[in-house]
């Protein structure tokens, strides 16, 4: 990004108004924990969705990560 002179913009006024802690059903188990590292890639992939503010509103973004390669594969 430096290359080529591009920079990110805050916009002034948003402020997170917190979490939410108190889940109705609970968090989810960590099925992953107890797995290990994978031995090759393609083995376990990981989502991480998430939600970007832009000009006309919010937007959804999510990647999908080979955890052998640690690369985003979609």
């Amino acid at each position: 990004m430096q290359e080529l002179g591009i920079t990110g913009v805050q916009i002034d006024g948003f402020k997170p108004l917190g979490t939410y802690n108190h889940y109705e059903f609970g968090c989810s188990a960590n099925l992953l924990k107890g797995l290990g590292k994978p031995e090759s890639p393609d083995q376990v992939r990981v989502a991480n969705p998430g939600c970007l503010r832009i000009d006309s509103g919010w937007c959804e973004l999510a990647t999908v990560m080979d955890l052998f390669s640690w690369r985003t594969v979609g």
